[in-house]
């Protein structure tokens, strides 16, 4: 009786492990998917507020400050 015993606490023991393993497996498959999601989002917003610079930038306003702002550091240096 005693080596019955053993034999399902051993067989539910190995069960619950590899249990274990696949759902470990199925969280970190769905987590490598939320962070795919996350590094789009995040690229998007990037380039988003790249275009919004280069606009920014582009404009007749600031090149003008930025050039007064480059003749000042030199004229003071």
């Amino acid at each position: 009786m005693k080596k019955v015993i053993s034999a399902l606490t051993r067989h539910c023991d190995e069960a619950f492990l590899r249990a274990s393993h696949e759902f470990q497996e199925i969280i970190t498959a769905r987590d490598k998917g939320s962070m795919t999601a996350e590094y789009v989002i995040v690229l998007v917003a990037a380039t988003g507020f790249a275009g919004i610079l280069l606009l920014v930038l582009k404009s007749d306003a600031i090149k003008n400050i930025l050039s007064e702002m480059v003749k000042n550091a030199l004229q003071a240096g």
